[in-house]
């Protein structure tokens, strides 16, 4: 609920009283991509009458936005806030971009109370999550046998159903062409099928070795992601160049999702910036883009939290 006072001050001078909330407007204010530093409370540089109206028209904003979502569950404005969790920034910065998506969030020039608006644009904010690749089917079986049928398992490849399913660091070393691209994605799978993953993103040297990574996972995305809802996504500097990410862009854009279509989606949205990389469901990209996450450049709290 920090979300009702992002344009709020809080006239109440006691520190005790406006630091629990200092932390949760930092966080959503920094979704241009930087967090600011501090909350002074500056006043308005305006003239009387209008710093009178958009007071009023701020009040009147928090005051319905209490009654539609704090009420229902016993809340209140005078209920302090929780300390912020430390992925809420990067979590706002993703609501803010699916938000500003003008294909699902068009404009309307009609005026709707703010509960009809909510019940209506429910429906489409799923629609936009799925269509990102934040809402998939759940993938129910992993493992070499699964990710590739027919296909004999050779060298570390045998070894992906022994490994046990859970999070953490898993290093495989062998000999270039020994599989051991198959055994990862194999293994990928397992924790995918186990709830203990989300997406597939893969981090080369160089920008050859990502575009040719990409030509050898788009065969394999729709066993990773059933259903027709994985986005394939290619980040680096000349990705806009690449043959293959063009192509998966043309089928996806503007075209009714039937079998072919669907098999691989890519929205164009997510092309759009490779801050969005990590949104796709499978992520190619040179490994400088991973770095990124843990240095303080803009937008790096949504690295943070599509790693995490």
């Amino acid at each position: 609920y920090a979300h009702f006072l992002k344009h709020t001050e809080l006239h109440n001078n006691d520190l005790s009283v406006r630091a629990p909330w200092i932390p949760w407007m930092q966080a959503i204010m920094g979704h241009h991509g930087q967090l600011p530093e501090g909350y002074s409370g500056s006043p308005l540089d305006a003239e009387e009458a209008l710093i009178r109206a958009d007071h009023q028209a701020r009040q009147t904003w928090l005051e319905a936005s209490a009654d539609l979502f704090l009420t229902p569950v016993g809340l209140g404005l005078e209920h302090a806030p929780p300390p912020c969790p430390d992925m809420f920034a990067g979590f706002c910065s993703v609501c803010d971009w699916l938000g500003s998506d003008s294909s699902y969030f068009s404009a309307n020039a009609t005026p709707a109370p703010l509960e009809s608006y909510w019940q209506c644009v429910q429906p489409i904010a799923a629609q936009a999550l799925r269509a990102h690749g934040l809402i998939r089917t759940p993938l129910k079986q992993g493992g070499m046998s699964h990710l590739y049928p027919g296909y004999t398992p050779r060298g570390v490849q045998h070894l992906v159903d022994e490994r046990p399913v859970r999070r953490g660091l898993t290093l495989i070393e062998a000999a270039t062409g020994s599989g051991k691209t198959e055994a990862a994605l194999a293994y990928a799978s397992r924790l995918l099928a186990a709830g203990l993953a989300e997406s597939v993103v893969f981090a080369l040297p160089s920008q050859a070795t990502a575009n040719a990574m990409m030509a050898r996972l788009e065969s394999v995305a729709p066993m990773l992601f059933p259903g027709g809802d994985a986005n394939l996504v290619l980040a680096h500097g000349l990705a806009r160049f690449n043959v293959d990410f063009a192509a998966i862009k043309a089928r996806a854009h503007g075209s009714v999702q039937g079998a072919e279509e669907a098999a691989v989606q890519c929205s164009q949205w997510l092309a759009q910036s490779r801050k969005r990389v990590f949104l796709g469901q499978i992520g190619v990209c040179t490994v400088d883009q991973v770095l990124l996450s843990v240095l303080p450049v803009r937008h790096h709290f949504v690295r943070a939290l599509i790693h995490l």
